[in-house]
């Protein structure tokens, strides 16, 4: 058959006859081959198509020689049977056993695990295999670098779970079959590393531009050869952007809302836990777009705004608190229409953002790609606030004043644009009507005043916005002071400076009032009284108040000892001689008077004999008895007539005076 011949064989062939589902027909010139697929030990449609092969020849002329035909047999039955004879034209063609078995190429059956991979969590990790032969295997893990191993053995076919106790730790492992009468010799597999979560030590962002921001994350992995790299998952709304680098560190350019920012590492046989971060949205930032929003109906906000700089939109929009949707538009009026299932009464917030890409706007990358325009909250259907301010103290109260004090109200309780607070308070005095303040939203704190004093008030608080004014606040009650006349706050407030100035008072004129009161007294031995008598002895005061005679010569050393008069007679008598101004002798005089002093000891009939000169008035008013005998003795010894005084007056010395002013006066006049 020549070539021509064999191209209208194929072509017939391939026409008339197609190949049965589970046989494949290959004809190539004057070759043809025959694939069939043996499935659980029969192959009848196999068997079918060789006939149908051969019938066919004949038909068309055309001679198949069975000596040139080969059969080959890939039998991947573990426990294979012996195939049936085949014929072709009487011929037989294949006998009881094939020229070869597949497996008797091989050295044995296959029973290492195929594409063993790893899931890791952060409290196990399961690894998993394929074969089809075996399903019963081992698990070996460790700590990394670690001594001793954990055996695991499967319970399902081709995966095994280990539960850690340790999150952070680099975990390897090995897997391969249990021995069983299929595979007897059993070898473990290849090393898997299995990673414990990045662990992030830098977060930061940084103002970029005009609503852009510049993100830095830096994070660590211990064993970072057996980590091939790193996979950045950003999600924004309901929009995601992946990256990948093989450094520890990465940068990215993105606008002022919150991201939430998922890092894995991985290797060829699987991956880390996730370690998720949330980029937090920039607050009280007020952005150069203006965006206006109208509530169109339930399930419609038609937002408008003022930029021309690109035609590429891109919003996200929910909740304040709670998960958004995102999307983007590419579009060349500066207005659209969204759509959703809003609900009345609750706060949603709308972010645009301008974004730099061609049409269709995609969102699969967020580096520098985009940058926030406008922000604005909004309402589909506002209402009044569920509940009043909490917390509400009155401090600094007075008799016609108080300072009221009370919390926010949280958001989710306002159901609407907060306007400003109303404060309602009222006495439990007839006289009084109830009254009520109002203050704008930022005010947490309103001083109350014209109160009257000493009264009891009930105050509530209640907030308002543009559906208006909510439910009241539970009732606070407070009592203002009691007024205090002027006189007695003068009284009250002059009791301590007085003390104070009495205590100063006191401590300077303490010195002055203790010597005005309490005097401190001497000791006898240093009183000038004792000095002047220890200088001068009785003798020289009987001299000098007599007459005026020379001063005795006498033992004045010796002050220890008491000179008492032993005669009284001779005082008499001298005493009678300076009456009557007679003349005296003056040695005489101080012989008799020497003669008059004697020592040692006082005896009482010396004493009776003074008390009888100075008669029943002579007392002793001190211990000082020598003193005292002189003090009130001298007048007696002075007494001359009252003519005679009054010629001598200018001369006269008072015997009133103590006995030293009487001895100075009258040694005076003795030297004039």
């Amino acid at each position: 058959m020549d070539e021509q011949e064999a191209l209208i064989a194929r072509n017939h062939y391939n026409h008339d006859y197609p190949a049965h589902p589970n046989n494949i027909i290959i004809k190539f010139d004057d070759d043809t081959t025959v694939f069939g697929l043996i499935l659980e030990g029969t192959e009848s449609a196999y068997r079918e198509e060789i006939l149908k092969s051969s019938a066919w020849s004949s038909t068309n002329n055309l001679t198949l020689i069975t000596m040139k035909t080969k059969e080959i047999i890939f039998d991947f039955r573990i426990n294979s049977t012996d195939l049936k004879p085949l014929y072709i034209n009487g011929d037989l063609w294949r006998e009881s056993q094939p020229g070869f078995h597949l497996f008797d190429l091989l050295p044995s059956v296959r029973c290492s695990p195929e594409q063993i991979k790893y899931e890791r969590q952060k409290e196990d990790f399961t690894v998993s295999w394929k074969n089809r032969n075996i399903t019963h295997y081992q698990l070996q893990y460790k700590e990394l670098n670690k001594e001793s191993w954990i055996l695991v053995n499967s319970i399902e076919d081709n995966s095994i779970k280990v539960a850690v106790p340790n999150e952070t730790v680099f975990y390897e492992a090995q897997i391969k079959c249990i021995p069983n009468n299929v595979c007897s010799d059993c070898k473990w597999s290849e090393f898997l590393f299995i990673p414990p979560e990045p662990k992030i030590v830098e977060l930061f962002t940084a103002p970029f531009s005009e609503g852009n921001r510049m993100l830095h994350m830096k994070w660590e992995m211990a064993h970072d050869q057996h980590i091939n790299g790193y996979n950045i998952s950003i999600t924004r709304g309901t929009e995601h952007a992946n990256y990948s680098t093989r450094h520890r560190e990465f940068f990215l350019i993105i606008s002022g809302s919150a991201y939430t920012i998922s890092i894995t590492a991985f290797n060829n046989k699987g991956r880390s836990p996730a370690t998720t971060v949330i980029v937090q949205e920039l607050e009280n930032i007020v952005y150069s777009g203006e965006m206006n929003i109208t509530a169109k109906d339930p399930s419609q906000f038609q937002i408008s705004w003022n930029s021309s700089e690109t035609k590429c939109y891109a919003f996200d929009w929910g909740p304040v608190k709670g998960d958004r949707t995102s999307n983007s538009w590419f579009t060349n009026t500066p207005s659209l229409q969204l759509n959703g299932e809003f609900e009345a009464y609750k706060r949603y917030r709308i972010i645009m953002y301008l974004r730099y890409k061609n049409p269709p706007c995609n969102l699969k990358d967020f580096n520098g790609t985009e940058r926030t325009f406008a922000v604005k909250d909004a309402y589909i259907t506002e209402g009044t606030p569920l509940y009043g301010p909490s917390n509400i103290s009155a401090s600094d109260i007075k008799s016609t004043s108080a300072l009221l004090t009370w919390s926010e109200i949280p958001e989710e309780s306002l159901q609407g644009f907060l306007q400003g607070y109303a404060i309602h308070y009222s006495s439990n005095s007839t006289m009084d009507s109830s009254q009520a303040v109002y203050v704008n939203s930022s005010t947490l704190s309103w001083t109350l005043t014209d109160l009257r004093s000493n009264t009891l008030y009930t105050v509530q608080i209640s907030a308002f916005t543009s559906a208006g004014e909510g439910k009241q606040s539970e009732d606070y009650v407070f009592v203002t002071l009691k007024e205090v006349s002027a006189r007695i706050y003068f009284t009250m407030s002059g009791i301590p400076v007085l003390l104070i100035t009495f205590i100063v008072i006191y401590c300077q004129g303490f010195e002055k009032v203790k010597k005005a009161f309490w005097p401190q007294i001497p000791s006898p031995e240093n009183s000038s009284a004792i000095q002047e008598i220890d200088k001068t002895n009785p003798a020289r005061l009987v001299e000098s108040s007599l007459l005026p005679v020379t001063e005795l010569e006498l033992d004045t050393s010796d002050s220890g000892s008491i000179h008492i008069i032993e005669e009284t007679s001779e005082i008499t008598r001298i005493y009678e001689a300076a009456k009557n101004n007679q003349s005296v002798d003056q040695e005489v005089l101080v012989q008799d008077a020497e003669a008059l002093i004697v020592t040692d000891q006082v005896e009482p009939d010396h004493m009776n004999a003074f008390s009888k000169m100075a008669g029943p008035s002579f007392k002793t008013a001190s211990d000082y008895t020598t003193m005292e005998l002189f003090r009130q003795a001298m007048p007696h010894f002075s007494k001359v007539d009252q003519e005679t005084q009054d010629k001598e007056e200018h001369t006269a010395c008072d015997m009133r005076q103590d006995y030293v002013k009487q001895k100075h006066c009258y040694m005076n006049h003795a030297d004039s």
